[in-house]
């Protein structure tokens, strides 16, 4: 007997939610388009690839990674092991920037940990006649591929935060990694065994990152410039009092569930 989208959907095996997602995938068809069709016959190929999927993913493994790629700012993005999945979270934090920084030219930027590229690619095509440059202390294959892919002009540069930096930027932006020992311990398997260590945990409960980013931010920020960092929720009152201890404002916003998650961070002047 031919298997169904029905048959598909009718899977305890994992969430509703993620069948769509991967039916949508490996046919193009929108939600509503699989339930029109859902007791239609799919191929014997179609459903083994179903079933493929399906298996990996009961393994913990990331649908983004099985799949290739991810989705942010409405754009697809390239992502494999060697970079971390894309997050909404960090939507909010390219939608601050370019709120902050629209009518204004001729910007520079950097980006410091670009990992997939999609913060410097997003500030890139939104911010007019912008220079971006990206850093990763890693070779940054899949950002220059991605880079590529949207057609966004951006110098890359590998570099540990600012060892390989050389000039001062209007916006420095950074999602490093910012968790503790103690809560990466306690991650969902799908990131602990999946997504790469480096770009999750630092040391110092982790703050690690951001002192070190913010002693050093007065040699490469201009001096109008701005700061933007995601945080982790309960992060925002060290990482205040570390910016004021070097003579800056901090600025915390909320993410849509309340969590503190982004820092802006100036000169106090």
């Amino acid at each position: 007997m031919n298997k169904t989208f029905s048959d598909a959907l009718q899977s305890t095996e994992l969430p509703r939610a993620e069948i769509f997602y991967i039916l949508r995938e490996l046919t193009g068809l929108n939600y509503n388009e699989i339930e029109f069709q859902k007791d239609h016959p799919v191929s014997s190929d179609l459903w083994d690839k179903f079933t493929e999927i399906v298996a990996r993913r009961k393994t913990d493994e990331p649908l983004q990674y099985i799949f290739g790629h991810s989705y942010f700012y409405d754009r697809e993005y390239k992502v494999d092991e060697t970079v971390l999945i894309p997050r909404p979270e960090t939507e909010l934090l390219v939608d601050e920037i370019i709120n902050d920084n629209k009518h204004k030219q001729n910007l520079r930027i950097l980006d410091i940990g670009t990992g997939s590229g999609c913060i410097a690619i997003s500030l890139a095509l939104h911010l007019a006649n912008s220079q971006v440059d990206a850093v990763d202390i890693h070779p940054m294959t899949i950002a220059k591929e991605n880079a590529s892919i949207h057609d966004a002009n951006i110098k890359f540069s590998q570099s540990n935060i600012f060892s390989n930096v050389t000039r001062k930027y209007d916006i420095i932006v950074s999602n490093p990694p910012y968790i503790g020992k103690i809560e990466y311990s306690t991650l969902e398997k799908q990131i602990k065994n999946f997504e790469p260590q480096t770009a999750l945990l630092a040391e110092d409960n982790g703050l690690y990152f951001y002192k070190k980013i913010l002693t050093e931010l007065n040699r490469f920020l201009t001096y109008k410039g701005a700061l933007y960092l995601e945080i982790g929720a309960t992060q925002a009152d060290k990482i205040t009092e570390i910016a004021h201890a070097q003579g800056y404002t901090c600025r915390i916003t909320q993410d849509l569930n309340g969590l503190n998650r982004m820092a802006k961070i100036q000169l106090d002047i």
